[in-house]
Formats: C-alpha cells, structure tokens, sequence
C-alpha cells in the first residue's frame, strides 16, 4: 500500500492507494478507472464522473484546470532515534521515483515546518519536497542529479 500527503490549492489530502486499486482518500474509499488516451493524457473516472487529466512540463492539468500541488511522504508520526534523549529523528523520504535536481540544505542547517529541501523531477514535473516539521539536518544522503526510488530516503533530521 501506498500512501501520501498531497496539497492542492492549500489543502492537504492524505491519498492510499491499496493493492486491489481502491484509492482511499481522507478515509474514504473510491475505485477509479483509468484509461489512459495517449501518452500522458489520462480519462479517469470516478464515482461517474470522468475526468480529463493531462500531465505537462510544468504541472498537471485537471479538466483544462492547471493544478498547483505538493506531493510529500505521509508521516504518521515522526520516527524515534537520535543521539540525545529528548530528541527525535525524522526520515525524509523520495514520494516518487525520479532525479534530485536541486539539494536546498547542508548538514547542520536549522530548518522549519515547510521549508523546501528538495527538488525532485519526475515525468518532467518538479516537485518540492518539504520538511514536515522544524529541525536540524542531520544527513543528506543524496547528491544533485542522482536519481532515487521511491521511498528512498533522502535525508535525516533531528528535532528537539
């Protein structure tokens, strides 16, 4: 299973997708069909309604409606660890497969709540990958241009 924090417009979705295809968002299941037309133009359909998704260069469009959104890895809870008692570490993980294009921060930064660490690009798109909470950077285990799976752990930071 699968399972990501997505925001579009300011609103954040917590998105599962099952391995019999049901895709669980917020809680509630639906079964989409997907069809795909030609190259990375989609017809999806749910709950009778058909959607026409195009993925672009720059983003991705919804029924003609350029969406503006931010995938991140879904974290239950910050992972424990660390050095220090009183201390947590947190795992940021690769949402999707691609190439980090762009590393924001170094070691030892102090970082906050939503400040871009990454870029990765993925089917030509750029995605920011954000912090989901204040800390410290403890590790960066990626370097520019190196590609990533998914899940792939990108850094490690320690929050207080």
């Amino acid at each position: 299973m699968i399972k990501k924090k997505i925001t579009i417009f300011g609103r954040e979705y917590i998105l599962e997708e099952k391995e019999n295809g049901t895709l669980v968002v917020n809680g509630q299941e639906f079964q989409p069909k997907i069809e795909q037309a030609v190259g990375k133009h989609y017809k999806i359909c749910i709950e009778d309604t058909w959607l026409d998704v195009l993925i672009t260069e720059t983003g991705i469009l919804i029924d003609g409606e350029e969406i503006n959104g931010i995938i991140m890895p879904f974290f239950d809870r910050p992972r424990k660890g660390g050095e220090e008692a009183g201390t947590k570490e947190i795992v940021i993980q690769a949402p999707i497969p691609g190439k980090i294009t762009r590393v924001l921060v170094k070691k030892g930064d102090k970082i906050s709540q939503n400040q871009e660490l990454f870029i990765l690009e993925a089917m030509k798109m750029r995605n920011r990958i954000l912090s989901p909470a204040d800390g410290i950077v403890k590790e960066i285990l990626v370097e520019k241009n190196q590609n990533v799976g998914q899940d792939q752990i990108l850094a490690k930071l320690s929050q207080a």
